[in-house]
């Protein structure tokens, strides 16, 4: 019922009010032409749609006695989508069964009812259901009787508006779209009502899932394969390919598999209850055993927590104490990591695919190749454009295992698919071979419901969604998924290591001879910038001190007396006091040593240290008070300079 006023208007028909949830919507037929009655019959369709999506449901009660008008009536609520199941139909006319056989296929989909009135030889309504999926010779179902002395008599077989959907009470043999994957086994069973006496049974979670729900609703099924073994994508002229076109068609009932549930597919057919929630994943072929060159550091990898700067300093002094200790544990740890062969993963997400010299496989007509092939930005198009290259490839449904036995095995291919199908892929696989030949990618992309497809506005759907709720409430779906394939979490997390008995060779150990002629290298630089760095000071020096001497006009002869050659050794110039002092170095000792590092172990900085010891934290450095040079060898510069 309505709680709102509403109120309509168009031509040729006056304005209908509804303030009480009651609306009248008129079509008048006799003396118009028929385009003119199509006309006004599609506004009042269109009207009645608004009425719909205002209220929570609607009950159209349809009178006439017009066969035409009732057959253009059932087309015009198919288009303007009034054949929900939602909407209750009543058909009230005077016609005879013989006269509604047209009608017959739109009363058997939709939650209607035919009411015939009969005056002869007295006056009486007949109220009729029509099964679903009834044969052409049977007869709609009497389910009430109407009497102006009885009134509404029911027969009690079937309630009015019954729900004939939820048990099809006719035990029809439906088609159900289905495309092969080679990653679900099938096996062939006898049934005599099936062409031939056999039918094929395919071993997957959702095809159980589909035969559960068949055996609760009475129905059974035959597979049918559409022509491109596509899932289903849509077509520059609007058409669909594949199981999606099949059932946009009406050529079968259900489309089989766990269909992306996208905007452009929700807008031509409807989908079930989501039977599952899906990531897609790349599984890629695990590479051979490498040897690390670099293995003599991980020792040393500890990975400590970052707190405060006080918690690392002890740590370090707790190092220090435990020096013994840990060589002898890196000893033994590195020896035992020569013995170790890693194993590459190196692709983990699809930005690696683009930057590493591998071809991307994606199944053809697939929500995920559509998405990949239609992309405008980011790494779904540098994806596509790996098209350029070769790089990017598709496959029929019917080749993943071929594809995965060869080309990713192989290592240069890695595949794309929904991540409860890689699993099983994988155990398939281990189960054959005894072996994890195969890793996963970390990175889960294009996550998305699936569900089941049909056609658009069909009763059936509805009915399987509500069974598909109660087996995903009880559990059941995820026990037969996690079941169905035996060794499904062996592969998930696979070693990356390989323990192996062979003799250390250079392999195994250049990366330490890199560090170790490096460092020579370095030293060995560093050694020869010191040198020149200690020539070009003192030569700057002497030059200093050979500039003042000449300005203080000091004497050749006692120049020479001072000793101040080219090389001289031991004297500085004290630019302060104009003296010359003689430089002393002496060696700190190792309890100074030890009593910097203790200071700077309970938080101090060196600059502290030096500060309140009076002394520098070096290892070798020069004395508080030099010597200070004879008086005889001292020069005084100034205006004055005593001799």
């Amino acid at each position: 019922m309505l709680d709102h006023h509403i109120e309509f208007k168009f031509d040729g028909v006056s304005e209908v009010s509804v303030p009480w949830g009651v609306g009248v919507l008129k079509v008048v037929a006799s003396g118009q032409d028929v385009n003119v009655t199509h006309a006004q019959l599609s506004r009042v369709v269109g009207q009645a749609g608004f009425i719909k999506k205002s209220s929570r449901s609607i009950t159209v009660v349809v009178v006439s006695d017009d066969p035409a008008f009732l057959a253009v009536f059932a087309e015009w609520s198919f288009k303007g989508h009034l054949q929900v199941w939602s909407t209750r139909f009543l058909v009230l006319t005077r016609l005879p069964l013989k006269c509604l056989l047209h009608l017959r296929s739109t009363l058997a989909k939709t939650n209607s009812m035919l009411i015939i009135i009969n005056h002869e030889p007295s006056p009486k309504c007949s109220v009729f259901v029509e099964l679903p999926y009834s044969s052409g010779d049977s007869q709609p179902q009497t389910v009430a009787w109407w009497t102006p002395s009885r009134g509404l008599a029911p027969t009690f077989l079937l309630p009015l508006f019954p729900d004939k959907f939820y048990r099809l009470a006719m035990g029809p043999r439906l088609l159900v779209a289905h495309v092969p994957n080679s990653v679900f086994k099938t096996k062939v069973v006898h049934d005599p009502d099936a062409p031939g006496g056999r039918r094929v049974v395919i071993l997957s979670p959702v095809a159980t899932l589909l035969e559960t729900v068949s055996e609760a609703m009475n129905f059974t099924y035959d597979y049918v394969t559409p022509a491109d073994r596509a899932w289903g994508v849509e077509q520059p002229d609007g058409s669909w390919t594949g199981m999606t076109g099949m059932s946009v068609r009406e050529e079968v009932d259900i489309s089989l598999g766990l269909f992306t549930i996208t905007a452009a597919r929700a807008k031509v057919v409807d989908f079930t209850f989501p039977v599952d929630i899906m990531n897609n994943r790349m599984i890629v072929g695990r590479g051979k055993p490498e040897v690390n060159p670099w293995s003599f550091l991980q020792p040393l990898d500890v990975s400590p927590v970052r707190t405060w700067w006080v918690w690392e300093r002890v740590l370090l002094g707790v190092w220090m104490l435990t020096t013994v200790v840990l060589t002898r544990s890196y000893t033994g740890n590195l020896v035992s990591l020569l013995a170790v062969r890693y194993i590459p993963m190196p692709i983990q997400s699809l930005r690696d695919v683009v930057d590493n010299p591998i071809t991307f496989l994606v199944q053809k007509g697939s929500s995920q190749a559509d998405t990949i092939q239609t992309a405008e930005s980011g790494v779904f198009r540098d994806i596509n454009n790996l098209q350029k290259e070769g790089r990017f490839q598709t496959f029929d449904a019917s080749e993943v295992t071929k594809n995965l036995d060869v080309k990713v095995r192989r290592g240069d291919h890695t595949l794309i698919h929904v991540d409860d199908v890689t699993k099983m892929m994988m155990a398939q696989d281990f189960s054959v071979t005894g072996k994890c030949d195969f890793y996963l990618a970390r990175e889960e992309f294009l996550t998305a419901m699936g569900a089941m497809a049909g056609p658009k506005d069909s009763p059936l759907i509805n009915a399987v969604s509500r069974r598909i709720i109660t087996v995903r409430e009880a559990g059941i779906y995820d026990h037969w998924t996690n079941s169905y394939t035996p060794n499904m979490t062996t592969c998930l997390n696979p070693p990356t290591t390989m323990a192996v008995r062979s003799s250390i060779s250079l392999s195994n150990i250049w990366g330490t001879l890199v560090v170790y002629v490096a460092g020579l290298a370095i030293s060995f630089h560093v050694f020869c910038f010191e040198l020149i760095y200690s020539h070009l000071r003192e030569y700057g020096n002497i030059r200093k001190i050979h500039r003042y001497i000449k300005d203080a006009k000091v004497l050749p002869q006692s120049y020479g007396n001072m000793g101040l050659g080219p090389k001289h050794d031991g004297l500085q110039y004290d630019f302060a006091t104009g003296m010359l002092h003689r430089r002393t170095y002496r060696k700190t000792v190792i309890a100074e040593r030890e009593m910097f590092i203790l200071l700077w172990l309970i938080g101090l900085s060196f600059r502290k240290i030096a500060k309140r010891m009076r002394t520098s934290a070096t290892t070798v450095r020069r004395t508080s008070s030099g010597d200070e040079v004879p008086r005889s060898h001292q020069i005084v510069l100034g205006p004055h300079t005593p001799w």
